[in-house]
Order: C-alpha cells, then sequence, then structure tokens
C-alpha cells in the first residue's frame, strides 16, 4: 500500500532527483574537436569543340511490301508511277498496248 511522504521530505526527494539529473548532464559533447577543414581543387574550364555522334538503329529491309501489278492482261509499255511516290484512285499507273484491245474491238464492231 503506498504511503504519501510528508510534504518537507517529498521537497528533499524532488531536489535530490534534480541534482543527479543535473549531475548526468556532461559538457564533453561541447569540447569535442572540430573536423578539418575540407580541402577544395579549383580547376579553371576551357572551351573546346565536341564531336557529336549519334548511332541509331535502322532497317536495311521495310517491314511490309507493296506490290504493284496491272490489272489487265496485256504488255505494259511504260511504268507511269514513280516507286515511293503516293497514288490516288483514278492515277494512271500503267500504260499498256492497246493493239490488242484495238483489234478485239474491231472484230467484235466488224461482227454486228
Amino acid at each position: 500500500m503506498p504511503t504519501t511522504l510528508p510534504p518537507r521530505l517529498r521537497g528533499v526527494a524532488l531536489a535530490a532527483l534534480f541534482a543527479l539529473s543535473l549531475a548526468g548532464c556532461d559538457d564533453a559533447a561541447d569540447q569535442q574537436p572540430q573536423p578539418p577543414t575540407p580541402q577544395v581543387r579549383v580547376e579553371t574550364l576551357q572551351p573546346q569543340a565536341l564531336a557529336i555522334s549519334t548511332e541509331l538503329s535502322g532497317r536495311i529491309l521495310a517491314p511490309r511490301t507493296a506490290e504493284v501489278r496491272a490489272r489487265v492482261a496485256g504488255v505494259v509499255l511504260k511504268r507511269v508511277y514513280r516507286e515511293g511516290s503516293d497514288v490516288k484512285q483514278g492515277d494512271v499507273l500503267f500504260l499498256i498496248d492497246p493493239a490488242p484491245f484495238k483489234a478485239d474491238y474491231d472484230s467484235a464492231r466488224a461482227v454486228l
């Protein structure tokens, strides 16, 4: 069962506790030697030319190819389009020899 101390004894106990806590404080932390001054190297930079090179990966072959062919049988006299150029619907791509077609046309007309 705890007993309470008389006020006078309580004050003495607090003073002793305070004195013990101050005795634990040490000024040794304030008296540590300072670290040495760091050594610094100073360099002067000079401008100079710098060769910049870039290595890029590339392809030798295209990932997709398209074949352009005439849709009509006959002898191709000339290719009108240029490789790699854009073409639109209705553009002339090939010039085909008209002689066989003209002969068929003339024959059909003669039968009429």
